[in-house]
């Protein structure tokens, strides 16, 4: 599956985690409602991706993010990873400027990494499916 994007409803959620789970996905879910923030957002990443203590501590820095979101290696068994965000027109309402960049860092950093790069930069890199359920 192309890395991607979506926007869906929270009747569509179950059906696509199920059809993406079949295929050993990681799955990361967040409470866009709970997330006021960029450092309640990365927080919340850290929980959801299972960050091993103190690794991703700078969650002011789009850079550590970009970084550690394109290591994963402490859960590399899975082909590829899910982040649903759940009550996303709810996340960081007060800061549109800044939700905007964290999508388009998975469109400019994120998903091209794991789609191609990876392959050139990580001894025996494999190329990984990266999801994004915007759920509403």
């Amino acid at each position: 599956m192309k890395n991607q994007i979506i926007h869906i409803n929270k009747e569509q959620e179950n059906q696509y985690i199920e059809k993406l789970n079949f295929k050993n996905y990681y799955i990361a879910k967040i409470d866009g409602s709970i997330i006021s923030t960029t450092n309640d957002y990365m927080n919340a990443i850290i929980v959801a991706f299972q960050f091993p203590s103190g690794i991703f501590s700078n969650t002011t820095s789009i850079d550590a993010y970009n970084d550690w979101m394109r290591d994963l290696t402490w859960i590399d068994q899975y082909d590829g990873y899910i982040l649903v965000i759940e009550n996303f027109t709810k996340m960081m309402s007060c800061y549109p400027k800044e939700k905007d960049q964290i999508l388009n860092e998975f469109d400019e950093t994120i998903f091209p990494f794991w789609a191609e790069e990876v392959t050139h930069t990580v001894v025996e890199g494999k190329t990984k499916g990266f999801i994004v359920l915007l759920v509403e």
